[in-house]
Order: C-alpha cells, then sequence, then structure tokens
C-alpha cells in the first residue's frame, strides 16, 4: 500500500510539472500566455498589439441604436466617431500594450450580464495589418474582432484602472472620460 501511494504521489508530481513546463515553454516560444493568445486570436496579433507602428483611439458612441450625432460622421465597427483620431504616444502604447496582453487583466472564469456599450476604439497598424479593439468602460468588457471568427468580448475588471488612466491621458478634454472611476 505504500508503494503504491509513492508511485502515485510520484506520477501526480511528475504530472503537475509537466503541465507546468508545458505552459511556461509555450509562454516562452510565444511570448503570451495562452489564454490572452486565444482572446485576440493568435500569437501574431499579440504581436501586433505590442509592435504596432501607429496606435490611433477614438472616442465613440456606444449604443448602435442612438440616434447618430452626425449622419456623415466616420463609423468604427458600426459606431459612431465621436472625436479622434487621437495618435498614442509611444510611453501609452507600451502601457496598453502592457495591460492588454497581460493575463491578470481579465477575470476568465465569469461572464456579465451586460451588452456592451464602448466609450474608445483603438486601432492598433502594423505594414497591412489591422486591429480595431473596442473598450466598453460601463461593463469593464473588451470587445476583439478575430479573423474569420465571431468577435470575443471578454473582461477586463482587473486592468481596468491602467485602461482608465490611459484613457484619460488620451482624450484630457472629454468630461465622460475624465469622470471615469479607477
Amino acid at each position: 500500500m505504500k508503494r503504491l501511494l509513492k508511485w502515485t504521489a510520484a506520477l501526480f508530481a511528475f504530472l503537475v510539472i509537466g503541465v507546468v513546463c508545458a505552459w511556461s515553454g509555450y509562454h516562452l516560444v510565444v511570448g503570451a500566455d495562452p489564454l490572452v493568445v486565444e482572446l485576440f486570436g493568435g500569437a501574431d496579433v499579440v504581436e501586433l498589439i505590442r509592435s504596432a507602428d501607429k496606435v490611433e483611439a477614438y472616442r465613440i458612441e456606444g449604443d448602435l441604436y442612438a440616434k447618430p450625432h452626425d449622419e456623415h460622421a466616420p463609423r468604427i465597427r458600426g459606431y459612431e466617431v465621436l472625436s479622434g483620431p487621437v495618435l498614442v504616444d509611444s510611453e501609452s502604447h507600451d502601457e496598453l500594450a502592457k495591460a492588454l496582453t497581460a493575463a491578470w487583466t481579465y477575470w476568465w472564469i465569469g461572464g456579465k450580464p451586460c451588452i456592451p456599450q464602448p466609450g474608445i476604439a483603438l486601432v492598433f497598424t502594423k505594414g497591412d495589418a489591422e486591429l480595431e479593439i473596442l473598450v466598453c468602460f460601463e461593463c469593464d468588457l473588451l470587445v476583439v474582432p478575430r479573423h474569420n471568427r465571431s468577435e470575443r468580448v471578454e473582461d477586463f475588471d482587473y486592468g481596468r484602472p491602467a485602461l482608465v488612466r490611459i484613457a484619460k491621458r488620451l482624450f484630457p478634454d472629454d468630461a465622460a472620460i475624465q469622470g471615469l472611476e479607477e
């Protein structure tokens, strides 16, 4: 019985070590947490967020059914652009990339009974590649379009303070953004 218990403990320890090594190896090779890679639809998209040549931020009307402020205003993913683009500076881009690609930003195990009404659109561009991410501060939800797949919505409760600080820096004259709590 003792021998069986020892072998079982050894097998369990080996299994745990194997899983940890596999996860660590994936993280080192890909450079991002597997959950983050899945959220954005691939390691190449995570790399686009981190190394974009240009990042622009837009204030958007989050309610798709609201009466348009301007019938001829440009739209991002169907949402009316209220202001922008604001060219995101290098420091803010680094902070955005760190927050968006960190696993700790997201609450992976739950969902919210909320329909996102994003107030900010972030557009990451590198060469011909472009990614639009919508940020809803009402529900703390990120809306991520993914190529050839449906969009993904993820809860960023833990990353809210960092994202609010960046938004306030990007839109200093916007009363709604300045009124956000971290």
